[in-house]
């Protein structure tokens, strides 16, 4: 059994897709699982357990370059079953074409409804279950059910994970990391799209406090992307300079993702809002403390970390889960965000590490 999943679009939602191949290979170990995935995200997923085979398509190039890679890959892998489950629909179009026996995935917008035989109608904006949990159910027409239960059993089975080699990581972390013997602590206050985030002056301020009381055993590093300039600008401005002077502001683009990856896997704290470098160091098992909107879209029971266990800690507003206009006015969903304190942050972050003060 070969199965094939597209998923072109954002980092975040791509490692959300993993287990829907994990939960397959979970029923069938036989199973080879293959991903098209975007540009963005070709360097990560092969990264990933349970993943056998990735393939970019270049999502911004012509529909017959895009076409002509697809006929590359379906002629490599040989898939029998096939997946859509998000970004750009070439891949669809050529199974539909090549007819593929099982084109399964999600039956939203008009393609799907034409180049999908076995797709699956979901309404995800209800928010009823989990964003991987919406994608492990479009599995069912293979006669394949879970429950939450299932999940729960089997959580690290089926989420998202990294495998990384010890001795590159071991490399890096003594050649470009060694801070005196202090631990990392990483603060990401940025990301994409139009999620509410957790204040920038907020992120300052966790961070001027964490230097306050445990600067002599840990380092905070605050890592970026270049679209989150206005993220660290804003955090900045609420550093004192010595904070400043004492933190080191990490580019992750600069050497690129895989070099990203390693570098986050130090992290003996990480501390970011809902994107897909929270999603990342839930796959690496890291130590994780994860802020969230209100909206319902938007919140962590759509989008949250899917591994939980006693190292993930997740804040939203003591709102809860609401809809724009018809709860809240998006003006009021903002100003939500600041009910999740510094003082709530910093001390989940010392439960975490097992510190006291």
């Amino acid at each position: 059994m070969k199965i094939l999943i597209n998923r072109t679009d954002a980092i975040g939602d791509t490692l959300l897709s993993i287990p829907l191949g994990r939960l397959i290979k979970f029923h069938y170990p036989e199973a080879q699982i293959g991903m098209i995935v975007s540009p963005r995200s070709a360097e990560l997923i092969p990264l990933c357990v349970g993943i056998d085979k990735v393939y970019t398509l270049e999502v911004k190039a012509s529909f017959k370059e895009k076409y002509s890679s697809c006929r590359k890959f379906f002629s490599e892998f040989k898939p029998d079953h096939y997946f859509h489950m998000g970004g750009d629909f070439t891949p669809s179009a050529f199974a539909f074409f090549k007819g593929i026996p099982f084109r399964g995935g999600l039956v939203s917008k008009i393609p799907s409804f034409i180049y999908l035989n076995q797709g699956v109608r979901q309404s995800r904006s209800l928010v009823e279950q989990h964003e991987s949990e919406y994608n492990m159910d479009l599995a069912r027409p293979m006669g394949i059910t879970w429950d939450k239960e299932f999940v729960r059993q089997n959580c690290d089975s089926l989420s998202p994970k990294f495998i990384l080699d010890e001795i590159k990581r071991e490399k890096i972390r003594k050649s470009r990391f060694d801070f005196e013997g202090r631990k990392l602590i990483f603060i990401h206050p940025g990301m994409s799209g139009h999620t509410l985030n957790w204040p920038n002056e907020y992120y300052g301020e966790l961070a001027n406090q964490i230097y306050e009381n445990f600067k002599d055993e840990y380092k905070i590093i605050v890592s970026f992307t270049p679209s989150d300039h206005k993220y660290v600008a804003g955090m900045k401005a609420s550093m004192n300079e010595d904070v400043i002077a004492d933190t080191l502001f990490f580019d992750g683009s600069i050497a690129g993702l895989v070099d990203f990856t390693y570098v986050l896997s130090l992290a003996a704290l990480f501390i970011g809002p809902s994107t897909g470098t929270t999603h990342m160091a839930n796959a690496l098992r890291l130590k994780q403390v994860a802020l969230y909107s209100p909206i319902k879209v938007q919140s962590l029971e759509r989008w949250g970390p899917f591994f939980r266990d006693e190292n993930v800690e997740v804040f939203r507003p003591n709102i809860g889960s609401v809809n724009i206009s018809t709860d809240y006015k998006k003006e009021d969903l903002e100003q939500s965000m600041t009910s999740i304190t510094v003082e709530e942050v910093l001390n989940v972050c010392k439960k975490l590490l097992g510190l006291k003060g």
